[in-house]
């Protein structure tokens, strides 16, 4: 994530998306897979979801689980309507 995060000339809502469903480390991804957790006793551990936050535009863009599917969902807080 770092890299692709540096390699980028726009930081848009997009790109974070991008970013936050990079899983090419493995178990250490930021979207990392449910897997066993040595260090808690072999309790599986992963990313159970994923938010992205228009804070200028009040929305918030969401995901559940892991993996790199584009399914994204969308919440508007706009209370001026």
């Amino acid at each position: 994530a770092q890299q692709l995060a540096t390699s980028l000339e726009h930081h848009g809502v997009r790109e974070m998306q991008d970013i936050l469903l990079d899983d090419s480390m493995g178990n250490n991804s930021i979207q990392a897979p449910y897997h066993p957790e040595e260090a808690l006793g072999g309790l599986k551990v992963g990313s159970c979801a994923t938010v992205v936050m228009e804070l200028g535009k009040r929305v918030f863009h969401y995901r559940k689980g892991p993996g790199k599917l584009d399914n994204w969902g969308k919440v508007s807080c706009d209370i001026s309507s």
